[in-house]
């Protein structure tokens, strides 16, 4: 009562399974139950059938030895049952033990006579087996004939119904007469019965345990799935520390893995979401503070100019000037922040044609050699006799990226150093580094300095904007470049990108 009471009936897919367990078991029983009466059937008959013959032909054996014996006489053959013979007694006497011994009514054919033999009252007025009807006269005539046949053509001439064997006796080779046997079929039909009845109490058994393991069954199945269904309505609730501890090695335990694995991706991604509101957020505050800047010097220049509080000629160029200075730095971080955006867009398309790395390097070193010669820095790229260094992708943005690095590599060099940019070739990786001396990068900022608005508080890096570097990312991502820093404070900082063919 416990086990039941714990049971949840509201579950659909409970009751669906118990219900279709259940059909599924009946008509199983019942197929499998009609067609094991039916065989059962089939088979008893045919072992009565074939137990009743082998009686019959034993009998028939017995009879040939000693019921026609050598010495028996015509008057004993022919007479002997007319109730006037003085054998008649003992033969009789005889009959009665012969069914007690073959366990059925027999009769005795005799060939030359066509006499029924009897043990019983004479059922017929005249003892001659051509008095009966055709049916059971085709069935002695059988006999008589030498083959042994099974019949149910005598229940007429019978008390009960009852299936009849009839064997011939053969005596020297030759068929003195035939025996019959008459097995009442009530004897089969009890066999039967108490068949039928133990397989319908099986059955009924059976199914009772087969229903409980149904229910059982039903339960294990349905109680993971439940446990899934609890798991989904939590991450539904935005829960994405839940778990179904469901450990299974079949299809539910691969949904359940599943459900799993997507509580997984839900739970960072729901970190990853507070993470980019926070770089979003930081984002328009960096945003905010870096326009404001110039903005505002742009504005107190042109006020101080309108107000008049300026007037010398000499003062004015050099308000000018500084308007200028900040309307070039404002454009720079404009064109900086629509460049990132774009890269960050991938419905932003980039052309690519087959490139050589040497070349943009020449040209990239060229550009950046006038602030180098600043700080009396020479850029040094190594001249092997391979200098044809091919690729796919955009010129100019290419070119951009390393222009960023040799930007950043000199304004954080001391002055009267080098600057190494090495190209190397294997079969299938194309590798640049660019490598510079210094202060290098500290370790805990190692993972940062490709963020935006990311900037070193040296004083080098004190006009940076801090989206220089994540532009560079940007550009290397669109182009499936691998991009790398390591740094040695003090000694040498590298960047390397491994370009893959």
């Amino acid at each position: 009562m416990i086990f039941f009471k714990k049971l949840k009936f509201k579950n659909k897919i409970f009751i669906k399974l118990v219900f279709y367990f259940g059909v599924s078991l009946l008509l199983f029983s019942i197929a499998t139950g009609s067609l094991f009466a039916y065989m059962f059937m089939r088979n008893t008959v045919n072992l009565n059938k074939k137990n009743l013959e082998k009686r019959a032909e034993r009998l028939s054996e017995t009879l040939s030895h000693t019921w026609f014996s050598d010495e028996k006489s015509t008057e004993t053959s022919t007479g002997i049952f007319s109730g006037k013979n003085e054998k008649d007694g003992p033969r009789k006497k005889n009959m009665r033990l012969i069914e007690d011994i073959a366990m059925a009514e027999v009769w005795i054919i005799e060939a030359d006579t066509g006499n029924i033999i009897q043990s019983r009252k004479n059922r017929f007025s005249n003892n001659s087996y051509l008095t009966l009807p055709p049916n059971a006269e085709e069935a002695i005539n059988t006999a008589l004939q030498g083959k042994m046949n099974t019949t149910e053509n005598f229940n007429d001439l019978l008390d009960n119904r009852a299936i009849t064997v009839a064997a011939p006796i053969l005596k020297n080779n030759a068929i003195v007469g035939a025996v019959l046997l008459h097995s009442p079929v009530e004897n089969i039909s009890s066999a039967l019965n108490n068949g039928i009845y133990t397989l319908i109490l099986s059955i009924i058994l059976a199914l009772f345990l087969a229903g409980i393991s149904a229910v059982i069954f039903s339960l294990n199945f349905t109680k993971p799935l439940n446990k899934i269904k609890n798991t989904a309505l939590e991450l539904a609730n935005g829960n994405y520390d839940a778990k179904t501890d469901v450990k299974m090695s079949d299809e539910i335990g691969d949904l359940a893995r599943t459900v799993d694995f997507l509580a997984l991706k839900l739970y960072k991604s729901s970190k990853e979401s507070e993470h980019f509101e926070k770089m979003r957020q930081d984002f328009i505050i960096n945003v905010s503070h870096e326009l404001r800047t110039p903005v505002t010097v742009i504005r107190g220049s042109m006020e101080a100019i309108c107000d008049g509080i300026v007037s010398s000629e000499s003062q004015i160029a050099e308000y000018h000037q500084q308007v200028l200075s900040e309307s070039i730095h404002l454009q720079k971080l404009i064109n900086d922040l629509i460049d990132l955006s774009k890269l960050q867009n991938l419905d932003f398309s980039i052309e690519k044609n087959p490139l050589n790395l040497y070349e943009i390097i020449r040209d990239a070193v060229r550009s950046m050699r006038q602030p180098a010669l600043k700080k009396n820095i020479n850029i040094l790229v190594n001249d092997s006799d391979n200098r044809n260094f091919i690729f796919s992708g955009d010129y100019h943005r290419i070119r951009q990226m390393v222009v960023i690095i040799l930007d950043n590599a000199i304004k954080f060099s001391p002055e009267s150093r080098n600057i190494d940019v090495n190209i190397s070739q294997t079969d299938t990786v194309l590798k640049l580094d660019i490598s510079n001396e210094g202060p290098g990068i500290p370790s805990e900022s190692l993972n940062k300095i490709f963020e935006r608005f990311h900037k070193s508080d040296t004083e080098d890096n004190k006009n940076g904007m801090g989206l220089g570097l994540a532009i560079a990312k940007q550009i290397a991502l669109r182009h499936n470049i691998k991009i790398s820093v390591s740094s040695m404070p003090d000694i040498r900082t590298v960047f390397s990108f491994i370009f893959e063919s």
